[in-house]
């Protein structure tokens, strides 16, 4: 059912890279400034004896603010830098990977984007490392659905290694479903030998089949009958044999590679600037983060700009030559290791 009017949204996706609320306690413990040396031994021994304890017998902090004083963050400077990625753009509607739990996904929209969205959504996935997908919306959710008991048909365990969260946005209130997204984070290609590297490889093209089968046994093999979007971090370039499954299902729409192209901050723009991460291991760019449009959406979207945000890469990713956000420089001041992706959707256009 197409809308008698036309909507114009903005949407994102980003890869937060680690977006935690978990701490850690167990690194050098330092004079706090303004400490006499006997004051800061005195302490120091204390706290140590406190961390030794809790290493050796685990145990249950009551209050981690008072019991363990020297506590660090994990990643506590980096996200502010996260935070100006998204809100230097602004988005209506931001897909996110990598994020800890609904407590982490809130704490940081109230926190650091100032209660910016309205709505969020994370359903705990399948990660060892528990980082799963988000959602953040200024339109309400219709629903949600998850995916991640869908059975692997080779290995018969859990097929998505985080989730395929379903949400449908109502963009007027009060009324039926008229977005639907799917968000995603494959398979890492993170392997510790060729072997690994196939099996996740592997594992990459069946999440990438069954999305695609899934999204065809929906909408059609022509995918004419809704309004969807596919987005998150693919783990795989845009050219990868195991994603082309989903990639070249008619009339979908790769934004990144197709849509007219601005990246914050510089001035000329090429085709060889869509890239969404770099990889410092060989020094390659590669695009591992996608929008992908429904035809509908696609052809009534076809002017819109793809931006995809660099300036909150480290320094030492040296392809990318423009400005970087106040603050982010060496490794461990990023924003993230991924670019965030946003583009904006007629919704309802004819």
């Amino acid at each position: 059912m197409w809308w008698d009017s036309t909507t114009r949204i903005t949407i994102g996706t980003f890869n937060a890279e680690n977006l935690f609320l978990r701490y850690k306690f167990f690194y050098e413990i330092t004079p706090r400034k303004g400490e006499t040396q006997d004051q800061a031994k005195k302490r120091i021994v204390k706290q140590e004896a406190k961390l030794q304890d809790l290493r050796e017998n685990g145990g249950y902090i009551e209050n981690i603010q008072a019991t363990l004083e020297d506590k660090k963050e994990i990643k506590a400077g980096q996200t502010s830098h996260t935070a100006e990625v998204i809100t230097a753009n602004k988005p209506d509607v931001l897909a996110m990977q990598e994020i800890e739990d609904m407590e982490a996904l809130r704490d940081f929209n109230s926190q650091y984007l100032h209660s910016f969205y309205d709505y969020g959504m994370l359903i705990d996935g399948n990660d060892p490392r528990k980082i799963d997908v988000a959602l953040l919306s200024k339109y309400p959710l219709k629903y949600v659905r998850t995916n991640i008991f869908v059975p692997d048909p080779v290995t018969k365990k859990r097929l998505f290694s985080r989730d395929c969260l379903e949400v449908g946005l109502s963009l007027v209130e009060g009324a039926d479903t008229v977005l639907t997204l799917f968000v995603n984070h494959f398979k890492s290609q993170l392997a510790k030998s060729k072997a690994e590297a196939k099996k996740a490889l592997e594992k990459r093209g069946r999440q990438a089949s069954w999305v695609a089968s899934m999204l065809q046994q929906r909408y059609g093999q022509d995918l004419q009958t809704g309004d969807f979007v596919v987005l998150g971090d693919f783990n795989a370039n845009f050219d990868a044999d195991e994603l082309q499954p989903l990639l070249q299902l008619p009339g979908l729409k790769n934004v990144v590679q197709t849509s007219p192209l601005e990246v914050p901050g510089q001035s000329a723009v090429s085709d060889e600037d869509r890239w969404t991460h770099y990889f410092g291991g060989d020094k390659s760019t590669s695009q591992l983060d996608y929008i992908l449009l429904s035809p509908h959406l696609a052809g009534g979207s076809q002017s819109e700009k793809v931006v995809i945000e660099k300036r909150g890469l480290a320094d030492y990713v040296k392809p990318y030559k423009g400005p970087r956000f106040k603050g982010v420089g060496p490794a461990g001041t990023e924003a993230s290791d991924h670019c965030a992706v946003f583009t904006a959707l007629n919704v309802g256009a004819s």
